[in-house]
């Protein structure tokens, strides 16, 4: 008869190997029943099943003892055609009730451990390495770094360690490259989930006091920067016991910071640089605004905001800055009229100026006016870092700027010259400051000794120097006046000097002359004399003419003289 059994083998590899096996027996005559197991008072038979099984897929448990589970019945009974008095007996099997009928077996593995509960004690230590990165730098820069190498050394100071194996929790935005190992020590990676790479070590075990030593790269080029930190999270486990008390050692916990590495720059321009302003400037140079009598200067500032990385600007401000009026209690001059961020990216504000036409009242006092031309000479600066300066803030908040990206401000204004007329400078200067900002709560840092994060752009208003027509007259007007007096001060001033010139000299002359001139040519003399006053300008002159007549007077003596002699002797010759 041949009957048929199954034999359930439980090896830990993945549930139980059911097997079905024949066994042939032969069938002797006997007489009675035939007994079962062994028992019984007649003869019976006998089978005896061998099956050797061999597992040719990796065992995962090595703990884990294998079972082995025969289970048999008997199989369908077939009756000769041998002629019987009494109906043919049927076999049976003797069992238990309530029992299954099949045999069990287990085989354990061999350990060979030093303690009673063969506890493993698994060691973690890790370190964190940046590519291209100095090992002092104690942040993961978004876009400079392309991978991170997790250097890892697990060692075991229990018992031997079955199915060790380590385990990394990473963020979903890294991706496994590979495993490193200096030498080829049995260590095998698989990633299981996105987040999730489990590797195993030293299979099937790892022994007493060994210790492995491998790297884990992953990519960083996709990070994002949405979290804060980057962890990893690395477990070690094995299929020993291990003791609550060295359990601490096998979880290992490295993190490093996600920032963003920024270089920032900004700079700017200014249209036009200088402008000329005055009453006898032209008004078409101006524009004139709906229902107001102001004459404005247009002015067009861009700024542009620049990011050489090497990560993503997440968001940055821009602070622009405008002197806006000329003394602490003046009034406003600009009026921002439009500004525009580039790829609509961005927006800005700033405070509106509620009156921006504003025209000084004149002074009255021609003299005041007279005097604030004359004294029109010089230059003024306006800064904002003045201090006591009343400025124009524009803030604007811009988005992300990637790598190599630039972002443009352009603001257009109006400048009142209505203001500017009414100081005393030829030449006003004024200096507008702009600076970026980064926002450290979004984790961003500035390179160090990088592109400056502020610029300064400058424009100048000139004045003319023209003052008004009737301004003119008076000028004319009072120069004449004062030319007069000036004039009548100086020949005052020349009377008294030759006055006194002409009384020394006259003293002078008298005594020299004392002897030889009579009192009637004294006289003519003195008339002579006045004439000449009258008629010299300068004392040069007047003592020219003291020496000629004074040589005429003494050959007039002379000759006077010798006709005296003469007729003198004619007198007594008679």
């Amino acid at each position: 008869m041949v009957e048929k059994s199954m034999k359930q083998v439980s090896a830990g590899f993945g549930g139980p190997l059911d097997e079905w096996v024949e066994l042939d027996k032969q069938r002797e005559s006997a007489k009675g029943f035939p007994a079962m197991g062994g028992d019984g008072g007649g003869g019976g038979t006998a089978g005896f099943l061998e099956s050797q099984e061999l597992s040719k897929r990796r065992v995962q448990d090595v703990i884990s003892p294998i079972v082995f589970e025969a289970a048999y019945s008997l199989g369908t009974h077939v009756n000769g055609e041998e002629e019987r008095e009494l109906p043919a007996l049927t076999p049976v099997l003797r069992w238990k009730k309530g029992q299954k009928i099949a045999q069990k077996n287990q085989t354990v593995f061999e350990r060979n451990c030093r303690s009673e509960d063969c506890a493993a004690d698994l060691q973690l230590r890790g370190k964190l390495l940046l590519s291209s990165v100095d090992e002092k730098t104690p942040y993961l820069a978004l876009g400079a770094v392309k991978n991170i190498s997790l250097n890892v050394s697990i060692s075991n100071l229990g018992d031997d360690a079955y199915d060790a194996n380590v385990s990394f929790n990473v963020s979903r935005e890294l991706f496994f490259i590979n495993m490193w190992q200096k030498e080829e020590m049995g260590i095998s990676c698989e990633l299981l989930e996105s987040d999730f790479l489990k590797c195993s070590v030293g299979f099937p075990f790892m022994r007493s006091k060994s210790k492995y030593d491998f790297s884990v790269i992953f990519d960083t080029s996709h990070l994002s920067g949405e979290e804060e930190v980057l962890s990893f999270i690395i477990t070690a486990h094995s299929g020993n016991v291990e003791r609550s008390e060295a359990l601490l050692d096998n979880t290992l916990i490295l993190t490093v910071p996600l920032v963003h590495e920024v270089d920032s720059s900004i700079s700017g321009i200014v249209s036009p640089t200088s402008f000329v302003y005055g009453e006898s400037v032209d008004a078409s140079n101006f524009i004139q605004l709906d229902d107001l009598e102001c004459h404005f200067q247009p002015l067009n500032i861009t700024i542009q905001v620049y990011n050489t990385g090497p990560s993503t600007l997440p968001g940055s401000s821009v602070s622009i800055s405008f002197p806006n009026r000329l003394s602490p209690g003046g009034a406003e001059m600009f009026q921002v009229q439009e500004m525009v961020v580039g790829q609509e990216k961005g927006n800005c504000s700033f405070q509106k100026n509620p009156t921006p036409c504003i025209i000084p009242q004149e002074q009255e006092n021609i003299f005041h006016t007279i005097f604030a031309f004359f004294t029109k000479s010089g230059r003024k600066v306006l800064d904002c870092e003045n201090p006591g300066m009343s400025c124009l803030i524009i803030h604007c908040n811009l988005s992300a700027l990637t790598k190599e990206e630039s972002r443009t401000i352009d603001v257009y204004m109006l400048l009142n010259t209505e203001i500017l007329k009414e100081d005393s400078s030829s030449v006003i200067q004024f200096m507008a400051r702009a600076k970026v900002k980064v926002d450290p709560a979004l984790q961003v840092v500035e390179i160090a000794n990088g592109n400056p994060e502020e610029m300064m752009v400058v424009f100048e208003a000139l004045h003319n120097l023209e003052p008004r027509g009737y301004v003119v007259g008076w000028i004319i007007a009072i120069s004449l006046l004062v030319g007069i007096l000036i004039f009548l001060l100086l020949a005052v001033l020349l009377w008294k000097t030759s006055q006194q010139l002409l009384a020394s000299d006259v003293e002078e002359f008298i005594s020299n002359s004392q002897d030889y001139v009579s009192m009637t040519e004294l006289c003519l003399a003195q008339v002579e004399l006045v004439s000449a006053i009258i008629s010299c300008v300068s004392r040069q002159e007047l003592m020219g003419f003291f020496r000629r007549r004074y040589k005429e007077i003494i050959e007039a003596e002379k000759n006077r003289k010798e006709n005296e002699e003469s007729w003198d002797w004619v007198q007594k010759n008679q």
